[in-house]
């Protein structure tokens, strides 16, 4: 008898847990950043590298940078767009940036206008707006004229084929050197200088440069990292902090949502 009761014990044990892992499958939880502290208040959105899927964007209504390719000219200004990151894909109710890297300023840049035109219009037909670009170009040398000048002309460009874009620039470190010239040159079309984070934590000097820099900037934060609380308040007295954008890649991956009961759940 007392085998039989331990039986039914053992059988009814294990029905409670595959249901309620079961359960747990339907019913996936997004990535928790609150649990970041005083620092999740500094995330305003989601960036999603060329390697990344839309499968690992949460299920939060979030801003989201897509990167979507780079743009390389042959020796007699040939323009050439590969296409990298996620196809177009309908994203409702999302505030979406796309992000293109520049091997360098092309010759003709009215044919890389009119490739951007084409890569809009694909997320265009898929149902999502886009409302920003960002645009990645930072070489050691960078002539500053030269790249406002192309800036200056996609603007003008995309206000006349009636698709006015806000623009935001990938910006290097070693740009906050000479951060009143980069300002001065670029912030007439430039609405936000976004800065790559390799790595955490933020170095003192680094916080105080940022303070000087003089126009809106965020940071595009590694993986599932954010600042420490400190360097989160030291961020946020700095009147032109806009924010931080948090990595997705193969760690940061949230739960897959599924619309059938999962008989045998994965432990």
């Amino acid at each position: 008898m007392s085998n039989k009761i331990q039986t039914a014990f053992f059988i009814l044990f294990f029905i409670v847990l595959i249901g309620g892992m079961s359960w747990r499958n339907m019913h996936p939880q997004p990535i928790n950043l609150d649990s970041h502290g005083d620092a999740a208040h500094t995330i305003v959105g989601y960036y999603l590298d060329d390697r990344g899927s839309a499968a690992a964007v949460p299920d939060d209504d979030r801003p989201l940078t897509i990167a979507q390719g780079e743009f390389k000219y042959g020796p007699r200004g040939e323009t050439r767009f590969t296409h990298q990151g996620i196809p177009p894909t309908l994203f409702a109710q999302r505030d979406i940036r796309l992000l293109l890297k520049l091997e360098r300023l092309p010759k003709n840049p009215e044919k890389t206008f009119v490739q951007i035109d084409a890569l809009l219009q694909d997320w265009a037909h898929q149902g999502t707006s886009v409302s920003s670009l960002v645009l990645d170009y930072h070489p050691k040398k960078i002539d500053f004229k030269a790249y406002s000048t192309f800036i200056t002309g996609l603007a003008k460009h995309l206000r006349l084929a009636g698709t006015p874009r806000a623009m935001i620039a990938v910006a290097d470190t070693s740009w906050l050197d000479n951060s009143q010239k980069t300002c001065k040159l670029l912030e007439d079309n430039i609405g936000m200088f976004l800065f790559e984070i390799p790595s955490l934590p933020l170095p003192p000097a680094l916080l105080q440069a940022f303070a000087h820099f003089g126009d809106r900037f965020q940071l595009k934060l590694p993986g599932t990292e954010v600042p420490s609380d400190n360097e989160t308040r030291a961020l946020e007295k700095i009147d032109t902090f806009g924010g931080s954008w948090s990595t997705l890649d193969a760690h940061t991956h949230p739960p897959k949502k599924s619309d059938q009961m999962v008989l045998f759940p994965k432990l």
